[in-house]
């Protein structure tokens, strides 16, 4: 949590800089986060293969729930810093490295939320959790 709030810090003081670029670049930073439970998950799945079940279940769901809740933050994170954005910078262009990161991002974070939901369906419960249904499928803007 602590690497979290770190970051959201940086980038807020880097907002209020105005220096749209450098926050970006800590924003991208989030890709390698989502990145890393798509490994684990990997990782833990075709290790627990030779693992019981339970064991499976147990690892994998851990796993899933942190990965869920990183994605709730993130998305959280993502709206509002983007709404909280002075239009000003925005009509003049200038918040466009923020929004390119915060999209690539959100790229990360729905192909980690497809690999959530098929885990979670596999391993976890036939059918995934419905509150992750509502996971937007476009970037905000």
């Amino acid at each position: 949590m602590e690497r979290e709030w770190a970051s959201k810090k940086l980038v807020c003081n880097l907002v209020k800089k105005e220096k749209y670029e450098l926050a970006g670049y800590v924003v991208l930073g989030e890709k390698v986060v989502f990145e890393m439970y798509s490994n684990w998950i990997s990782d833990t799945e075709a290790r627990t293969r030779e693992t019981s079940e339970d064991n499976r279940r147990r690892e994998l769901g851990y796993i899933i729930e942190m990965a869920k809740e990183e994605i709730r933050e993130h998305r959280k994170w993502q709206e509002e810093v983007l709404s909280s954005l002075p239009r000003k910078d925005d009509a003049l262009g200038l918040t466009g490295p923020l929004r390119l990161a915060f999209a690539d991002a959100s790229d990360a974070r729905k192909a980690l939320l497809q690999e959530v939901m098929l885990a979670h369906g596999k391993f976890i419960e036939p059918t995934c959790d419905e509150s992750f249904a509502g996971e937007p499928l476009h970037a905000s803007s």
